[in-house]
């Protein structure tokens, strides 16, 4: 009757476990949510099967199967040592201790577990655990009695680890790790008291109080900080309605996640309603986000540096890029909670598309691109195509334009007459003449690369074009313009100049574009001679704008080492600044008493240098341009010096003017 009393006792705690801890029981393990709640699951299955072989171990002996009993018993003090090694695998997960204590802890009740396997094994041949008479009575032998008390050391070892970090906790924290505290202590004491009472079920009466205590001050209270935090996150995301379409909670201490909301399908795939983060995020980059953006989403998704990104300033940040199914989108990570040592708790991952913002700022860059007069390419671009930086996937259909190909021409173009007809006939007209000059260009030179407006009736075309093709697009342009029939204006006409990069391949790009400005002017000045126009007072107008444009205007003679100054500030006229009465020696003495930069000043005493600049000249050239950094106050500056041939230029008499500008304003 004792032995059924006794498995009545493990029937009632088998009942009531299943009732208190079912829901963590018998859940999925897919659906488990964390590696804390998967080592307390297994916990409580250790402590079911230590139920079971308890519950039967009353009606066996009760029945007299004394075989069967043996058995039993067996499997008991198997799952009695089990339930105590996943006990310190849950306490060890919990407090997420890998550290050396926590590593001492694990490892020994592993070995705990295979000394008492190894044990029941040789006690099956030799006695020395537990054993029953010839009248079925049970005896416990000196071993069964060092493994409570090596149970005693484990449990005491868990109850100094999370009163340790009780102690060092603050709120809900320290309440959870002193209620684990005290069903370590119970265990302790329960195994003490079935020690002395060894035929009473005291070891499953203090798991059943323990796993219930548990129940009401551990789970119950982690699983209403979760919901509230998961409900707190669902309130924040549903007040971003209409604006992220799919969002996830991310626990951070076990890197899991569950699904808030989700309106695309095909995130199932990979992604799921809950599920390991990390694994699922890498997924994700890999099967929805486009090759070129991967690299970037994958170190945005890091989890691992996440902590150090979201601070407590930045709450917010996002990562632009292109997905399989949307189109452009938008992920996001939303700080939540943290721990006492400020580390984030969990986390938001959202995402938005953004297609429809990608097409305005598209469209608003390509603007920013484009001439609103004439439609052709602005300053803007032309800045960029000549420094390399240009990007023309923002540019739909624009065609590349190699500068340094040997079939690469620069052409300068300037529309004439625009002031007369804006004077005479109004600035419609005026606007009339330039769009009808830049749809010529359009129609004749866009073919071959890049036509800008770079100032008011100045233009620049960027063309690759074999010299044939250079041949045929002059022609066309002329009879284009010559024919052109308008509202206001009968006829276009527009001066230009151009360079062929075979003929000049060792100048740079800005090199080319003066000697194509310098062809161009001849041009303009061709084309009003022919109309006998007086230029008188352009030309005053126009040495106002060069003196305005340039710092530094002088004369010189390279045969006599000579110059005369026509524009220059006083202050640049001093011999702490090289000044000299030879132009040579003043070009010298300016590098050498440190105005330029110590980097530049071989390329620039190179270049200055008389011999260098007669033989120069002597080629055929019409233009030098010499940049390099001068001081300016205390720090170093981009400048550029010009030096072109006057009218008067012999190889005899090499007279030239000297032009200086700033580049950095």
């Amino acid at each position: 009757m004792i032995g059924i009393i006794y498995s009545i006792v493990g029937i009632l705690a088998i009942i009531i476990h299943c009732i208190v801890n079912g829901d963590t029981l018998f859940i999925n393990k897919k659906d488990v949510t964390s590696k804390t709640t998967l080592y307390y699951q297994r916990f409580l299955w250790g402590i079911l099967l230590y139920y079971v072989t308890d519950a039967l171990w009353g009606i066996l002996d009760e029945l007299g199967l004394i075989n069967v009993l043996k058995a039993d018993t067996f499997i008991y003090y198997i799952a009695m040592s089990l339930a105590v090694v996943l006990w310190t695998d849950y306490v060890v997960t919990y407090l997420n201790r890998e550290d050396g204590v926590g590593k001492f802890v694990r490892s020994f009740g592993r070995l705990f577990l295979v000394f008492e396997v190894v044990a029941l094994v040789v006690n099956i041949i030799y006695p020395f655990f537990f054993w029953f008479d010839e009248n079925g009575t049970y005896h416990a032998g000196p071993i069964r009695y060092i493994a409570l008390y090596i149970q005693i050391a484990l449990f005491i070892a868990s109850t100094i680890q999370t009163l340790y970090v009780a102690m060092n906790s603050h709120g809900v924290i320290r309440r959870r790790n002193l209620a684990i505290s005290l069903f370590t202590l119970s265990m302790s004491a329960a195994i003490v008291a079935q020690i002395i009472y060894p035929l009473l079920p005291i070891y499953s009466i203090g798991y059943l109080i323990g796993a219930c205590f548990l129940r009401v001050f551990v789970r119950e209270d982690e699983r209403d900080e979760y919901y509230k935090n998961l409900q707190r996150e669902m309130n924040i995301v549903s007040s971003m309605a209409g604006i992220y379409f799919c969002s996830y909670y991310v626990d951070m201490s076990d890197r899991t996640f569950t699904q808030i909301e989700n309106q695309i399908e095909e995130n199932n795939n990979f992604i799921g309603e809950k599920g390991d983060a990390v694994e699922t995020l890498d997924k994700m980059c890999k099967h929805l986000v486009l090759p070129e953006h991967r690299k970037e989403v994958q170190d945005f998704v890091n989890l691992d540096t996440l902590n150090e990104r979201l601070t407590a300033e930045q709450r917010y940040i996002s990562c632009q890029f292109e997905s399989v199914h949307i189109g452009w989108a938008e992920g996001v990570f939303v700080a939540g909670d943290r721990d006492e040592n400020g580390n984030l708790k969990h986390v938001i991952w959202a995402i938005r598309t953004i297609n429809d913002e990608k097409k305005k700022e598209e469209k608003l860059l390509y603007n920013s691109y484009i001439d609103e007069l004439t439609g052709l390419y602005n300053r803007k671009m032309y800045s960029e195509d000549t420094d390399g930086e240009s990007n023309e996937s923002l540019i739909e259909g624009a065609k590349s334009v190699d500068i340094f190909s040997d079939d690469f021409v620069f052409v300068s173009l300037d529309v004439n007459g625009l002031k007369t007809i804006n004077d005479s006939m109004g600035h419609a007209a005026g606007d009339e003449l330039l769009r009808a000059a830049a749809s010529c260009m359009q129609k004749c030179i866009g073919p071959y690369g890049r036509v800008y407006r770079t100032g008011g009736d100045e233009f620049v075309a960027l063309i690759n074009a074999s010299y044939d093709q250079m041949l045929k697009m002059r022609d066309d342009f002329e009879e284009t313009t010559a024919n052109y029939k308008g509202k206001y204006v009968d006829s276009v006409s527009v001066s230009y100049g151009y360079v062929l990069r075979k003929e000049y391949p060792e100048l740079s790009i800005f090199e080319i574009e003066k000697m194509a400005d310098n062809n161009m002017y001849l041009a303009k000045k061709l084309h009003y001679s022919s109309k006998g126009v007086d230029r008188r007072k352009q030309q005053q107008n126009a040495y106002k704008a060069l003196c305005a444009l340039y710092t530094k205007i002088l004369m010189i003679n390279i045969t006599e080492n000579t110059y005369s100054i026509i524009s220059m500030d006083e202050s640049e006229q001093t011999r702490e600044k090289g000044f000299s009465d030879g132009i040579f020696e003043w070009l010298e003495g300016f590098a050498k008493s440190g105005q330029v930069h110590i980097d530049d000043q071989a390329s620039y005493l190179a270049k200055t240098n008389r011999e260098f600049i007669c033989n120069y000249f002597k080629q055929d050239k019409t233009s030098l341009s010499i940049s390099y950094r001068r001081k300016m106050g205390d720090s170093f500056k981009l400048v550029e010096m010009e030096i072109i041939p006057a009218d008067s230029y012999s190889d005899d008499n090499q007279n030239m003017f000297l032009y200086v500008k700033n580049i950095d304003k």
